[in-house]
């Protein structure tokens, strides 16, 4: 099962929609669905709404370094881009075909995203440096992440 596959499931059982921030956090930091999902709701995500990838990434304390490409995203094309490096780690911003723009993560050489077989442009990507991620989540209960993702997305479906 890839990286992403396990976020997809995770995120499919509470119901979730647009949460590639969500998915693109929790492959690039090797952090659990639930804990990325709680701190970027913490940082201001609404449950099945999009969010600023980058406000996000800031506030995980994530370097991002710009790499200059430009192209169009698949799976295909990013196995050729030359400044990738295939032990490393890259946060892809792309434009979908309705407008909107979408993450994808890069992990060791090998693309973790829904839409891998789709060709998208490329707005921005960035190397991620994540020796300085804090995920931490302030909570005054002690329930775990599984219920605390569970309290937090009850009301959906």
């Amino acid at each position: 099962m890839t990286l992403y596959e396990k976020a997809e499931r995770t995120s499919t059982k509470y119901g979730e929609e647009n949460d590639c921030v969500v998915k693109a956090l929790s492959i690039i930091t090797g952090q659990s669905y639930e804990r990325c999902h709680i701190f970027c709701q913490s940082h201001g995500r609404e449950n099945l709404k999009g969010v600023n990838a980058y406000e996000i990434f800031r506030s995980a304390g994530l370097k991002l370094t710009p790499v200059k490409t430009k192209g169009f995203f698949n799976s295909k094309y990013i196995n050729k881009l030359r400044r990738i490096n295939k032990n490393k780690r890259y946060h892809i911003t792309t434009k979908t075909d309705t407008d909107t723009f979408h993450s994808v993560a890069v992990v060791n050489g090998k693309t973790e995203c829904f839409s891998k077989d789709q060709k998208h442009p490329i707005v921005f990507m960035d190397e991620c440096d994540i020796s300085n991620t804090n995920l931490e989540i302030s909570t005054n209960t002690n329930t775990g992440e599984d219920q605390g993702i569970a309290n937090l997305l009850k009301g959906i479906s």
